[in-house]
């Protein structure tokens, strides 16, 4: 099992991680920081491992998952920051699995006293929570290039992980560390009755439930055809934004001036 020291590392380096983001493809900082994500995993778990074979398929899943929207960017930028953004999430899942597995306070792979980010954060003010599915990814990209532009300033924080049949801690603690929640609430599977309708993912209904009780500052952009009932009790009363395949631009524009609007109040 690794040690304390090997677990603060592993922690570090995924508080580096939005700051590799921003970083140019060109920039040593962000490559530097995906060789000493690997080195680390490597030595905490041994290289045989699940994780570090995790840590390895990232540049893969990475370059499936790239898009932009736009076709203005440099795919390279793109790419990188793809990387980054997988090598996150693989470390978030490796913590969370083993606070998990050894649930003490104390035990490796446990924040110390005073390392959670809490509610009352000055930075949770700038903070938005995007919950998705994969399939929804490029919506997603949109939605975090408008809210990260230099005049909004927004913190775009991504609740997407894969291979999980409920809400982990991880993404729990996510969610608190946000003062805004936007779900992308697509249509999933048919409703077999008379007036129709689809089904959404019941992850992301979760999620909003979640950010509901968390205090977070609610929007859902919802896909027409998605029935009202799919949505969730808790979500009833939630502001929307309706959207199609061939408008999501257009809905998306309209949640980032809401959600600006409302933090300008804040």
């Amino acid at each position: 099992m690794p040690t304390r020291d090997q677990w603060d590392r592993l922690r570090q380096l995924l508080g580096e991680a939005a700051d590799a983001a921003k970083a140019r493809h060109d920039d040593p900082l962000a490559r530097k920081w995906i060789g000493a994500v690997g080195l680390a995993v490597s030595t905490a778990f041994g290289k045989g491992s699940d994780e570090l074979a995790a840590v390895r398929a990232a540049p893969v899943v990475a370059r499936d998952a790239m898009s932009d929207p736009d076709g203005m960017r440099d795919p390279r930028q793109v790419y990188l920051e793809c990387v980054v953004q997988e090598l996150s999430n693989v470390l978030e899942n490796i913590l969370d699995q083993w606070r998990e597995r050894d649930p003490r306070p104390d035990a490796p792979g446990h924040e110390r006293e005073g390392d959670r980010m809490a509610e009352h954060e000055p930075d949770r003010e700038r903070r938005v929570f995007v919950a998705r599915r994969e399939e929804e990814h490029v919506h997603y990209q949109l939605l975090k290039e408008r809210l990260e532009a230099p005049e909004l300033g927004f913190t775009v924080v991504d609740g997407f992980q894969r291979e999980l049949d409920r809400v982990s801690q991880v993404v729990l603690r996510r969610i608190r560390s946000c003062r805004f929640f936007l779900a992308i609430e697509a249509e999933e599977f048919p409703i077999n009755r008379p007036q129709g309708g689809h089904t959404t993912s019941s992850w992301i209904v979760q999620e909003s439930g979640a950010a509901i009780a968390s205090d977070c500052e609610v929007l859902l952009l919802v896909e027409e055809g998605v029935a009202d009932d799919a949505i969730g009790g808790l979500q009833a009363d939630v502001q929307r934004v309706p959207w199609r395949k061939n408008t999501f631009g257009d809905a998306a524009s309209e949640a980032v001036r809401m959600i600006a609007e409302r933090a300008a109040k804040l």
